[in-house]
């Protein structure tokens, strides 16, 4: 650039713009969470909705053992799975039923699915336009339920779900 005087000018233009534009679609995003965050209202306080991201295999089993002994005031609680991952819906449907039954309590609960931000055997280079859409997807899950507590003991799943539910929750822990 520095032999070519005439291509500075364009170039620059360019870079700007596409800063300008970032920088905005930025702000307004954020902007519109921390409206949502505010103007929503809670409908009962004595209530926590709980968020519980299972994984698969080990991950399932402690969380829905975790889960089956919550008390009644964490509720609504939303499972979210994985798209690919049948077993764990329906151990959580099973989870939830023993809880209605056992406790004669209407059922108070969601699944919520998102893609997966990788799978195993993925390229660490594929993956960050996996992990975006995994997070955009974790957007709508987190303005949909507005969760007061998110439980996940480390699939990959969480990742996105606790950026996403930390950044919404970040201006009402600092007020």
């Amino acid at each position: 650039l520095k032999h070519c005087p005439q291509l500075v000018g364009p170039y620059l233009t360019r870079c700007m713009f596409f800063l300008v534009l970032f920088s905005g679609l930025f702000f307004i995003l954020a902007a519109l969470l921390w409206v949502i965050v505010y103007v929503r209202n809670k409908e009962n306080e004595l209530k926590c909705c709980t968020l519980l991201v299972l994984g698969s295999g080990g991950h399932t089993a402690e969380l829905l053992s975790f889960a089956g002994g919550l008390s009644a005031a964490y509720s609504p609680r939303v499972y979210v799975i994985a798209k690919t991952d049948q077993i764990s819906e329906k151990k959580a449907r099973c989870v939830e039923a023993e809880r209605t039954k056992s406790a004669r309590q209407p059922a108070d609960f969601f699944v919520e699915t998102l893609p997966r931000a990788r799978e195993v055997g993925q390229s660490y280079v594929t993956s960050v336009f996996t992990t975006l859409i995994a997070l955009l997807a974790s957007i709508r899950v987190v303005l949909k339920h507005c969760p007061q507590l998110v439980i996940c003991n480390g699939p990959g799943t969480c990742i996105p779900i606790c950026f996403v539910a930390g950044f919404v929750q970040f201006p009402e822990r600092h007020r």
